[in-house]
């Protein structure tokens, strides 16, 4: 089994401070680091859709120019650490501060798994953002608890032209409860199966599509302990397994946890699920409970994985000339839907990441600067900069021009698995609208738990998954009490 001493270096995040004190009134965060996390986070078949903007003969939304008189310091969280999309970011700041001299952006990036901890510090020492981005089951708990601007959310809507100007019913899958909007969406990308093209190639085998074909191609490609058939990262503090399980429960026409707050974690679905990622387990490294999504990049790079649960910006980044990543290993990366179920269901995870206006103190801003974000060569610029990684959400960006980008276009296959994800799978928990409960169960870590003790210490399924049942319900209550339900 490949030790934790095998696996390629995780390059961590930026360090975070307080509101006022990071790099001054008119500081932005520069560079950071080349670790990439797939959502959502980094995000993704469900009784739900997304729709992508589709190209048509009609004129689409274009977005108008924040108005001029807009004053003070605007603070963006943002988890985008990677300087390609800092750079597209930077672009539609420095459009914000052209148009408004009197104001100035101070971006700061927060990875994705600390934003629960930082908005309730920022919310309890009055110290929010102006504007953050998340995945919605985290903007959620956040709005639940009130530190969301749904008003500032919906004078962005009206700013751009309103909701038409979004991804086809995004607010009523996605955004809006209780007749609320806690987010809007920044961009979209699909869960996929990525695997080493020529190793699948050497082992003889063509794309693995259901669960038994994945299966023969991990234990084909799994040549322990150079590299493994199929790695599951299941550290805890993570949601990783959470998601996958919730992919593969998806694909066995079940669901982990109900928008009504009822765990299905000891459900006939769940279980069957869990069984498949027990049997897979086999062909990945005894280290996985140490393995977080955040690493899935490098050990690919590093040859240590043959196959992985991964966007398709994993193949991306290798045309960024970024050194960590090199193109001639990315360009044996290729991808296709996550294993089907027995009835040929599939559970699309859609990698929904979104925008929100938070209780910063400068609403007026934080509406200037996200319509500058969605502009329309900002945004495009935003989505392209790392190709394959973002999808655009808003119909100002004509989806025929984005996919006519060299390297997109390189892709047809993943292209178009990523599109049906969008399309036709949903935010996990979300199969039937916006759940305030999942978030909450999947950063609990009860099951990250379960799914280490049932493939690393070989405990039954079924006891397993009753333990993380319970687990999950004592969340669910807490959540009730939180939230007054």
């Amino acid at each position: 089994m490949a030790r934790p001493d095998q696996l390629a270096k995780i390059v961590k995040s930026q360090s975070h401070m307080s509101r006022r004190r990071f790099m001054g009134a008119a500081g932005v965060t520069a560079g950071g680091a080349a670790l990439l996390v797939a959502c959502g986070n980094d995000s993704d078949s469900g009784s739900t859709s997304t729709t992508t903007p589709n190209a048509t003969d009609e004129p689409t939304p274009t977005t108008q120019a924040p108005a001029a008189g807009i004053t003070g310091e605007v603070l963006i969280w943002h988890p985008y650490s990677q300087p390609e999309r800092q750079a597209a970011l930077q672009q539609a700041y420095d459009a914000f501060t052209e148009a408004n001299p009197g104001a100035s952006v101070t971006s700061e990036v927060v990875a994705w798994g600390d934003y629960a901890g930082r908005w309730a510090a920022g919310k309890a020492a009055g110290e929010l953002p102006d504007i953050a981005v998340n995945i919605p089951e985290n903007i959620l708990a956040a709005h639940t608890a009130e530190a969301v601007d749904t008003e500032a959310n919906q004078a962005i809507i009206d700013a751009v032209g309103g909701e038409s100007f979004f991804a086809d019913g995004y607010f009523d899958r996605n955004g809006r409860i209780n007749g609320q909007v806690f987010n809007l969406p920044h961009y979209a990308h699909n869960r996929l199966n990525i695997y080493r093209q020529d190793r699948l190639d050497a082992a003889g085998l063509g794309v693995p599509r259901t669960m038994q074909e994945v299966l023969a191609a991990a234990e084909a490609m799994n040549n322990q302990p150079e590299y493994s058939g199929f790695v599951q990262p299941l550290a805890q503090g993570d949601v990783a397994a959470s998601y996958l399980l919730w992919i593969m429960t998806r694909a066995h026409g079940g669901s982990t946890i109900t928008a009504e707050g009822e765990s299905l974690l000891n459900s006939d679905e769940v279980g069957a699920a869990a069984e498949f990622l027990r049997q897979l387990g086999a062909f990945g490294p005894d280290s996985a409970a140490e393995i977080s999504q955040g690493q899935m990049f490098n050990l690919a790079y590093s040859g240590v994985t043959s196959m992985q649960k991964n966007s398709a910006a994993i193949i991306g980044i290798a045309f960024t000339g970024n050194e960590d990543f090199p193109q001639d290993v990315g360009e044996l990366l290729n991808g296709t839907h996550m294993p089907l179920g027995p009835d040929g269901g599939r559970g699309d995870l859609l990698g929904q990441v979104s925008m929100t206006a938070m209780k910063g103190g400068n609403a007026e801003g934080a509406v200037a600067l996200a319509q500058s974000l969605y502009q329309d060569d900002n945004l495009l610029a935003f989505v392209q900069s790392i190709p394959l990684f973002m999808f655009p959400q808003t119909n100002n960006i004509d989806l025929d021009s984005f996919l006519d980008h060299p390297t997109i276009a390189l892709y047809p296959e993943v292209v178009e698995q990523t599109l049906t994800g969008i399309r036709e799978g949903s935010v996990p928990g979300f199969e039937n609208g916006p759940n305030q409960f999942i978030g909450p169960v999947q950063t609990s870590d009860v099951i990250e738990i379960a799914m280490q003790e049932i493939i690393l210490e070989g405990r039954a399924v079924s006891e397993a998954l009753a333990e993380a049942h319970e687990g999950a319900l004592a969340v669910i209550e807490e959540e009730r009490r939180r939230i007054g339900g």
